[in-house]
């Protein structure tokens, strides 16, 4: 039976669909807009809020009832058959409907943009024909009715055609050997469902083309060519982002806050305690996301060594001046190697689908999921070994990077340049670094010493792999009070 809003129903069988809607028409507007929609929507719910799968031109489309899309579909319907418009109220009415329906609907699982399968991945093309691409590890295909349901993102990824090339993506990005490897590591990571996803820090100085290869990586996992949002201030608009979009770029990051800086850090990897909760068009949404990252700017922004630990880091080279080319030139170049370039990564996921259950890697790092992928897939088109090489140089010259950049990791440095050990508590410790010359109270600087405590266990890693050893332990006194002993054992931090 068809509820209507005031109660009544309209018998199922044995009317047709098109008597329902007659019978509906002369009740009323609301009632006969709803007849309109109801035997080509399925209701279903998922990550707490309300879907309707519903056929718009032949297309089988997934909208959220509280949608603007949806709204549209359901006003135009309407219009096409009385010729005039559905008041408001009467498509609140409808819309309440449908919403106390679905409360009933089954519950089923919503992906954006990539989707796990038996024996592989869905990929959502984005298109309007809603289809997508099934990998596993014999291959691709594109299917045109996928078996999960997508949420919609962004705009649609290149269409995969012909001979599978990833090199070709080389001639377009400005590139090391050893950061190309990285990049196609990255994307094809990204294009998995599952993460922890390493956060991509691209930077350079002007006309080392940051923008435009942050571009062109965009294309290709989330579809978007348009430059990256700006880096949001407040934790909930990161929240917001990531329930809207599968890769958050930000472009011309100048500075991250420490608290953003743990918060992107939290995305990347999933490491939250418990899901967050957000509330948009009055629903509470719940969400629980990893999502691969992109950040650009002229200098290298990520100072913390949480998010360092997470990061792949590619300094561009600038342009020479003869190799430089208009942005429409560009353009037309990349989108006439897309589809092979496109088709080469799919290639790649798939052999790395065939290796990873085999593929062990010793002294594994911080990011170890991505470690595991970038050796499963270094063979499809490099030599054993060569991705581990790439990684440990680039977490190495990170480390630092990061100390020279972080404020407590650079005044540790200092002090110990100029002897081999230091002891005391840790606000002893605070009084000796704020002392020192230049004086170190940026605004980001610890203001006592429980700060300082957490940001230097921050540290410790880092500080390791430079040779400063930081180490704890209570006071053979009477109070038993907790020291710090900082200790030079390398060269590295002794020439400092």
């Amino acid at each position: 039976m068809l509820e209507l809003s005031d109660g009544r129903q309209i018998p199922d069988d044995p009317l047709t669909s098109r008597q329902k809607q007659e019978a509906a028409r002369r009740v009323g507007d609301a009632e006969f807009a709803l007849a309109l929609l109801e035997d080509d929507v399925t209701l279903f719910r998922a990550d707490g809020q309300s879907y309707a799968s519903v056929v718009v031109d032949g297309l089988p489309q997934v909208m959220n009832l509280r949608s603007a899309e949806f709204g549209a579909m359901a006003r135009q319907r309407f219009f096409g058959e009385e010729k005039r418009f559905l008041r408001k109220s009467h498509f609140s009415a409808v819309l309440q409907a449908l919403a106390d329906k679905a409360l009933g609907a089954p519950q089923k699982e919503m992906y954006l943009r990539t989707a796990p399968i038996d024996d592989g991945i869905c990929i959502d093309l984005g298109d309007a024909a809603g289809r997508a691409i099934s990998v596993t590890s014999a291959g691709y295909s594109v299917v045109d009715e996928p078996e999960v349901h997508f949420r919609r993102s962004s705009k649609p990824l290149p269409m995969p055609a012909g001979i599978g090339n990833v090199m070709l993506l080389r001639r377009h990005l400005n590139l090391t050997d050893g950061q190309f490897l990285l990049v196609v590591a990255w994307l094809t990571a990204s294009l998995r469902p599952i993460g922890p996803y390493p956060v991509l820090m691209i930077y350079g100085q002007q006309g080392s083309s940051k923008s435009t290869v942050s571009k062109v990586l965009r294309r290709l996992v989330d579809g978007g060519t348009a430059p990256g949002r700006a880096l949001p201030s407040k934790k909930s608009d990161l929240d917001v982002a990531a329930l809207h979009s599968h890769l958050l770029a930000f472009d011309n990051v100048s500075v991250i806050l420490n608290a953003i800086s743990d918060w992107l850090a939290r995305l990347a990897t999933g490491e939250e305690d418990g899901k967050r909760r957000l509330f948009t068009d009055a629903e509470e949404v719940v969400l629980s996301a990893r999502r691969p990252i992109l950040i650009n700017g002229i200098v290298n922004v990520i100072s913390r060594a949480d998010l360092a630990d997470r990061a792949v880091f590619i300094e561009l080279a600038p342009i020479p001046p003869a190799a430089r080319i208009t942005e429409a030139a560009f353009w037309h170049r990349f989108e006439q190697d897309a589809p092979a370039i496109m088709a080469g990564l799919l290639d790649v996921v798939a052999h790395g689908l065939s290796r990873l259950p085999t593929t062990v890697v010793e002294d594994l790092p911080r990011m170890a999921d991505f470690a595991v992928w970038g050796t499963a897939i270094e063979t499809a088109h490099w030599k054993p070994g060569d991705f581990m090489v790439a990684y440990r140089e680039n977490i190495s010259e990170a480390s630092g990077d990061v100390l020279d950049l972080d404020e407590v990791g650079s005044a540790i440095i200092m002090l110990m340049g100029r002897r081999s050990e230091w002891s005391g508590t840790a606000t002893q410790l605070l009084e000796t670094l704020q002392g020192q010359s230049p004086p170190r109270r940026g605004r980001q600087f610890p203001i006592n010493a429980k700060v300082l405590s957490g940001e230097l266990t921050r540290l410790t890693p880092l500080l390791g792999r430079r040779g400063i050893v930081v180490t704890r332990a209570k006071a053979a006194t009477k109070d038993r009070s907790r020291f710090i002993l900082i200790s030079a054992s390398g060269a590295d931090s002794a020439a400092e």
